[in-house]
């Protein structure tokens, strides 16, 4: 039995499974309005930016690091690699020492990751 599956939208997961289908050998058409697939921001920023702001709790970071480190190992050439910059606004009332912890947290928790798999 051949199986064709049509996929709507290109994005991150509208290509992902496209990919994963193909992997097991079944046909897919993938529709998107852009002209281009997974657009959007450099795949970094999902752990990178999103998981460095000081309202988002550390379980969801490290929730977001996971779900990163999937997603670049789908789209391994998406990777914008480059520096963390650590910047705080005058206007910000809260201790930047905050930031370094939860930075130092997620250090860890990939650390973490990669002794459970080396691809990571």
């Amino acid at each position: 039995m051949v199986f064709k599956v049509g996929i709507v939208g290109g994005g991150v997961a509208g290509s992902t499974i496209a990919i994963k289908l193909s992997e097991l050998g079944i046909k897919s058409v993938l529709f998107e309005k852009g002209d281009k697939l997974v657009s959007g921001p450099p795949m970094c920023h999902l752990h990178a930016g999103g998981a460095l702001y000081r309202e988002i709790p550390i379980e969801e970071c490290i929730k977001l690091l996971k779900q990163s480190i999937n997603t670049l190992k789908c789209f391994k050439f998406c990777a914008n690699v480059r520096p963390t910059l650590l910047t705080v606004p005058q206007r910000d009332s809260g201790d930047p020492e905050e930031i370094i912890d939860k930075l130092k947290i997620l250090t860890r928790q990939y650390e973490k990751l990669i002794k459970e798999d080396p691809t990571n």
